[in-house]
């Protein structure tokens, strides 16, 4: 079976969707995500997100509005997570540091204090 990875694009979009958390079309993604890239560039990474299967479509006027698939319907969605949670906090950490192009200082700021109130609670 063939294993499905995903571009560094297909992981921006799929981040998109799992911090909206609601149904967006081609043309909402292009403008949060556009940065030069063209429509058509993402019309083709969210055809290839719903053939893989991690992404729903529904109709909606002349185009689709797309979602990320629950959990239980999407293994590899599954897989991710499990691999996240296996892994030791420091080499997830690590991964996400290095493959983050922007983190604001609020965010920085955000990921400190969930660090101090985990060391709160194990004293």
């Amino acid at each position: 079976m063939k294993r499905k990875q995903f571009g560094e694009l297909e992981d921006s979009v799929i981040s998109l969707f799992l911090k909206k958390g609601c149904p967006l079309s081609v043309r909402e993604i292009h403008s949060a995500l556009g940065k030069g890239r063209a429509y058509t560039t993402f019309l083709t990474v969210v055809s290839r997100l719903y053939q893989k299967g991690v992404l729903s479509r529904q109709k909606e006027g002349r185009g689709y509005l797309y979602l990320l698939k629950k959990a239980k319907e999407n293994t590899l969605f599954q897989k991710i997570k499990n691999s996240l949670l296996t892994a030791s906090p420091v080499q997830v950490l690590s991964f996400f540091f290095d493959h983050q192009k922007n983190i604001s200082q609020d965010e920085i700021e955000q990921i400190e204090e969930m660090i101090q109130n985990y060391k709160r609670k194990q004293k």
